[in-house]
């Protein structure tokens, strides 16, 4: 249960971050591509960057007040997966899309750290998963934008890139259920 457990955390942060950094790394470029002007698209990456605030704001007290965060986990990958799914079939709602990205994007990033705190079980415990989750979870995430800019590269596209983001959501959207349950690493409840 440990190693398994501690491998959910690690795939679920690091997923996260492949679909904020493709996001903060190419939302102009996605922009640009369906016709918007420079400044609108960096109106919208201001809009993904500031929406998360408000996210933050909001789930922090959710995660509070919940012991298994499996339902914030099926919401937070829903709207993700609304937010890329948007940006291919209604692209001239971008603003729209980067608010809902934005917001989706850093209740995901919040969660995550989260389950790092409320996994472990004791200080030293949340101090190597967090080097794990982290550590890993950061090299994944610094992929993505390398990977997606080299699939509009080949493609000329962005829809190939966006439409894959489905995937990797629906990776991290299943270990964050599983990850997500009140459980520590060792299957116990979590306490608080």
């Amino acid at each position: 249960m440990v190693r398994s457990l501690a491998w959910g955390v690690m795939i679920f942060f690091g997923f996260q971050s492949a679909m904020f950094y493709f996001f903060l790394t190419w939302l102009a470029a996605i922009h640009t591509y369906h016709g918007f002007s420079a400044v609108t698209a960096g109106l919208g990456v201001g809009i993904y960057q500031a929406t998360g605030i408000a996210a933050m704001l909001l789930i922090s007290r959710i995660l509070q007040k919940a012991r298994d965060h499996r339902l914030v986990v099926g919401v937070t990958g829903a709207g993700m997966a609304v937010g890329s799914l948007g940006m291919v079939l209604l692209p001239e709602l971008m603003l729209l899309w980067a608010v809902v990205s934005g917001f989706f994007s850093a209740s995901s990033l919040l969660l995550a750290l989260t389950m790092i705190s409320l996994r472990a079980e004791g200080p030293q415990q949340a101090g190597e998963l967090s080097g794990m989750a982290q550590g890993v979870g950061y090299i994944i995430g610094g992929t993505a934008p390398l990977a997606a800019g080299y699939l509009f590269q080949v493609s000329g596209t962005w829809t190939v890139p966006l439409v894959l983001s489905l995937g990797v959501i629906a990776v991290y959207t299943a270990m964050g259920m599983w990850t997500g349950r009140d459980v520590g690493l060792f299957g116990e409840g979590v306490s608080r």
